[in-house]
């Protein structure tokens, strides 16, 4: 920030426009610096004791006080965090904070935790047996609050069909009124109808015997002719002409070309994935949205990790790469790719 402000003026006319980008940017940092310096507890949790903490030795703290206190002995902050994570100031804050609510799904919270225990030097597998244990107590409660919604909702409804069943009751008198009415409307119908079917009878009656006095005139004689010699001659001619097959024209799609070294991951829906090139760099280490694509050509091997493995394809030197074999019951898979 420091160095943005100390950047000399431009002589040039657009000095001014840059210089109020610069402060734009500037106050934008401090603005999220200033919503990630919420304090978290750590119980006075020491560096040491951060990194040998164990989950049975100590249920007071969680995994976010054991992440924050590490971070805080190591003169670091939130936003620096952030930045070597490749995640938003808010995610670090809501996994110090064990903010499940303002966390993904548990496949993405693994793998942030995973990378932050990595780059603070932790015990991940103790971190992420903690992390289990605060999900499932957080499922229970979320179940149980439930339940008690369902049941208010279920006394409601039940108030309701009684109120219902009364409001019934007292207007059944306006209903049985209604049911009689109906029912002398049929019957007027009925008597309307039995009459005018009297008097169409009569008419049949008369139409009928007008019908019999009519002398039947013998039925004429119809004959039936052929195709001429000329039309059998022209049909033949026609039936003989050979019918030209044309050859489908299929699509032609077009692939571009790619580099022997180049890894390309497609995202059909929104998943997580984690990509170290072969010196050890990270690459890639975020939540990608569906639709999306990455490509690298950088040097291998490639080490991917990826959340959601069942929704993302992998390419490899141009070709697929079957992600089953490497997927767990997580639905995570981690392979390497040379």
């Amino acid at each position: 920030m420091s160095e943005i402000l100390e950047q000399p003026k431009q002589s040039n006319p657009s000095s001014d426009v840059q210089s109020a980008v610069r402060l734009s940017d500037l106050a934008t940092c401090e603005s999220l610096a200033s919503e990630a310096t919420a304090p978290v507890q750590t119980q006075n949790l020491t560096a040491d004791a951060a990194t040998s903490w164990r989950p049975e030795q100590d249920a007071v703290l969680h995994f976010g006080q054991v992440l924050a206190a590490k971070r805080q002995s190591m003169g670091l902050s939130q936003t620096e965090i952030a930045a070597r994570l490749r995640l938003h100031i808010r995610q670090v804050v809501a996994l110090e904070a064990a903010d499940f609510p303002a966390l993904p799904e548990l496949a993405f919270i693994r793998g942030y935790l995973r990378n932050y225990a990595r780059t603070l030097g932790l015990d991940e597998q103790a971190l992420l047996e903690d992390l289990h244990q605060r999900v499932q107590t957080h499922a229970v409660a979320q179940m149980e609050g439930e339940a008690v919604e369902d049941r208010a909702w279920m006394s409601t409804a039940r108030e309701g069909a009684l109120t219902l069943a009364k409001e019934w009751l007292v207007s059944r008198r306006v209903l049985v009124a209604l049911v009689l009415g109906v029912l002398l409307v049929f019957a007027v119908v009925g008597v309307v109808a039995s009459r005018k079917s009297a008097q169409v009878s009569e008419v049949a009656h008369a139409v009928t015997d007008a019908t019999l006095a009519v002398d039947a005139a013998p039925p004429f004689a119809v004959v039936e002719s052929g195709p001429s010699t000329f039309e059998t001659d022209a049909l033949t001619r026609e039936a003989g002409l050979a019918v030209m097959q044309v050859p489908a024209i299929t699509d032609m799609q077009w692939t571009p070309p790619q580099g022997p070294t180049t890894l390309r991951l497609t995202f059909r829906e929104r998943s997580w994935a984690e990509v170290a090139q072969g010196d050890g760099r990270i690459v890639l280490s975020q939540v990608i949205e569906p639709g999306s694509a990455r490509q690298f050509s950088g040097q291998p091997p490639y080490r991917v990790l990826i959340g959601r493995a069942s929704t993302v394809t992998v390419q490899w030197r141009g070709r697929a790469v079957d992600l089953k074999p490497h997927t767990n019951f997580e639905n995570v898979a981690r392979l390497t790719l040379e």
